[in-house]
């Protein structure tokens, strides 16, 4: 009686990979075809986002580092979504690519039916007025040197949300209606966001319109750029 042979098949790790990526490619081309979801919020197909590392002196990448690659999703109105990943796996760069503060590698980024991909930086000034990101850290989103009501009218002034001789009622009424009712020691009288012991960074409140208008006086050496930059500082 002969003896069987039993021969292991043998793998092409190369070949596999390859056809891998050819069926992947496939797939994103027939996605990226398919019409808008008209109900979407927020609709982002096969998003990459690729940091190069190394390049040619003809500028040619010859190294990158692939922070985010092939996400996608879809936001409905009412919805949540819930990011989860460990430290450094691409969250706030995924983040930060569909606001396009960082130029997307390949896919698409539609918001409410536009296709906003390719939009350069006027087209997403606009954009920007719904979709913003919320910084979890209070320290880098209160500059120290800015007082309260210059931080809250940069945006007012920059997105040219109220004439620019409104600014400063626009801004009084938004903390009047936010009731920001402040605890202001001697210490803390200048009303900058600094931290100490009895006042929070992320609990930045003013007792009043004219302790709030008037801090900007108390240190016109740091306030002199602010002045010069902000109608209301």
């Amino acid at each position: 009686m002969a003896e069987e042979k039993i021969v292991a098949p043998v793998y092409d790790d190369e070949a596999e990979q390859a056809k891998f990526l050819e069926e992947r490619r496939r797939q994103i081309e027939e996605d990226m075809k398919k019409p808008f979801d008209p109900e979407a919020i927020l609709e982002v197909r096969h998003l990459r986002k690729a940091f190069p590392l190394k390049k040619t002196l003809t500028g040619k990448v010859t190294q990158e580092l692939i922070a985010v690659d092939d996400v996608s999703f879809k936001l409905m109105p009412g919805e949540t979504l819930g990011i989860v990943g460990e430290s450094g796996c691409g969250k706030t760069t995924m983040g930060r690519a569909i606001l396009k503060l960082h130029q997307p590698s390949g896919g698409q980024i539609i918001f409410n039916g536009e296709d906003i991909t390719a939009y350069k930086s006027p087209q997403m000034r606009e954009i920007r007025k719904q979709m913003q990101i919320i910084f979890q850290d209070p320290y880098s989103s209160l500059p120290p040197r800015s007082t309260v009501g210059g931080i809250l009218s940069e945006p007012v002034e920059v997105h040219n949300i109220v004439p620019k001789d409104q600014v400063k009622a626009h801004v009084l009424d938004l903390m009047d209606n936010a009731a920001c009712v402040t605890i202001i020691t001697s210490a803390t009288r200048t009303n900058f966001p600094v931290v100490s012991a009895s006042v929070s960074a992320s609990r930045v409140r003013c007792r009043s319109t004219r302790n709030w208008s008037s801090a900007t006086n108390r240190f016109p050496h740091w306030t002199c750029p602010f002045k010069r930059r902000l109608s209301i500082c």
